[in-house]
This record gives structure tokens, sequence and C-alpha cells, in this order.
């Protein structure tokens, strides 16, 4: 904390004093939102798959790493292009909740 307070002042930026793990400000929580949504799109049977537990998790697994990989550089691009809004709506929140 000390060195990121001495170098807040060589470089004048601020320190925010909010959650470090405030799901307004990690995109990876709207990723998961959409990977989930992705999931049941394109394997609607997902709830109903049958099997053995290891059978159950190597389709799952299977399925998630299709959809993972399919994630378009746009998708992540404008997650990443939200993190000033998401900055700029946890201050005007005051660390309260927000859209995000």
């Amino acid at each position: 904390m000390s060195w990121l307070k001495t170098s807040a002042e060589q470089h004048a930026f601020t320190i925010m004093e909010f959650p470090p793990n405030s799901p307004d400000l990690n995109p990876i929580e709207n990723l998961w939102s959409i990977v989930k949504a992705e999931l049941y799109r394109r394997y609607p049977d997902t709830m109903y798959l049958q099997g053995s537990g290891n059978a159950v998790r190597e389709e799952l697994r299977n399925r998630l790493n299709k959809i993972w990989w399919d994630i378009g550089k746009d998708i992540l691009n404008r997650l990443i292009d939200s993190m000033l809004r998401r900055i700029e709506a946890m201050i005007k929140a005051k660390g309260w909740y927000t859209e995000f």
C-alpha cells in the first residue's frame, strides 16, 4: 500500500477506496453471464444431461470449452472498453450498486 500511495503521488493518479472484489468493476462477471446464456442457447438440453457424474462433467467441460474459444474479440473489447464507464458509475454511486 505504501508503494501504491507513493506511486500515486509521483504519477498523479487517484487510488479508489472501493472494495477490490466489486462485481461492478469486474467485467469477468459479465463474461460468465454471456457464457451461461450461450451454453443454454446452443445446448438447451444441458440441464437434462444424464450419465455418471464424470460423464456429465466431461460433456459440460467440452461444451463450455467450445463456447469459451468462440467468444469473439468484439465481446472482449466491449467489456474492456466498459471499464471507464464502470469506474465513473462507481464513483457517482459512491461505492453502491451500479447498472453493471
